[in-house]
């Protein structure tokens, strides 16, 4: 008999705090040594957003509000808030605080709509309690991500027209984040049970991490089990993972990741 042990090593979800970023596999394939269809290497912010921030950070200020207020039109989630700070500030710096003080409040308001509707999202109906936990996982974290981009917002528009320092460059802020992806990778033993198998078969353990940002995987909890042994093999592998620590904005955050280890058995 053949035994043959396999496990996939993509990272097929990762959502960020604060930010809400949904990824698929191919979002880490490479292209000459890069990820394909991200602007910069590292990111997965909207190109355009870097653009008006180019023009923030050259003191175009005119051309940059005109850029902000259009990338917000096409930021429905809010995922880029930080937008309206910029936009605000572009106001005060042309005189007018009045429309920069109206803009935090629509920032506001889209923010508490978009925290009211996670906070009263159904449970979905016909799907597995795999499946089930995996969408719950991620609506606790949409509302986690939504009250942080609420009170953000709010704490600005509070203090208009102060600049929020951590949207200053000095503070360390950059128009771009940087993924955790994975630098180093264990696969994990065939537990005994499987090679004791007198059948072929196939076994998937899905687990799900917080990475730190010291890039190490944490909280480690089983979405989809593929079996106990199965499920500790995985786990004793993946804690031996190290991942690029992940930034949103110029700082390191955490955030969660989702990972799937499958195990093949065949004659």
């Amino acid at each position: 008999m053949k035994r043959i042990l396999s496990h996939l090593c993509s990272v097929i979800l990762i959502y960020y705090l604060p930010g809400s970023i949904l990824l698929s596999p191919s979002a880490f394939s490479q292209e000459n040594g890069r990820p394909k269809g991200i602007p910069n290497p590292d990111s997965l912010v909207d190109s355009r957003f870097q653009d008006a921030y180019a023009k923030f950070d050259a003191k175009d200020y005119p051309t940059a509000l005109r850029q902000f207020q259009e990338y917000i039109e096409l930021d429905t989630g809010l995922v880029n808030y930080d937008s309206y700070g910029f936009l605000a500030e572009c106001y005060r710096l042309m005189g007018n605080t009045d429309s920069g003080m109206a803009e935090y409040s629509k920032g506001v308001d889209r923010a508490a709509a978009i925290l009211w509707r996670y906070r009263n999202q159904g449970v979905a109906i016909g799907v597995n309690d795999s499946a089930s936990k995996m969408l719950e996982s991620i609506r606790e974290d949409q509302i986690a991500m939504s009250e942080i981009r609420f009170d953000s917002l709010y704490k600005w528009k509070a203090r208009y027209p102060e600049f929020p320092d951590c949207l200053r460059k000095e503070s360390g802020f950059v128009p771009y984040e940087e993924l955790p992806i994975p630098i180093h990778q264990e696969a994990p033993e065939f537990p005994l049970s499987g090679r004791t198998s007198s059948s072929s078969g196939l076994w998937t353990s899905v687990l799900q991490a917080k990475v730190d940002k010291n890039g190490n995987p944490a909280d480690i909890n089983v979405l989809t089990s593929g079996g106990t042994d199965f499920d500790i093999a995985s786990i004793r592998a993946f804690r031996k993972w190290t991942f690029k620590p992940p930034k949103h904005m110029g700082r390191y955050v955490m955030v969660k990741v989702v990972v799937p280890f499958s195990f093949r058995l065949g004659k």
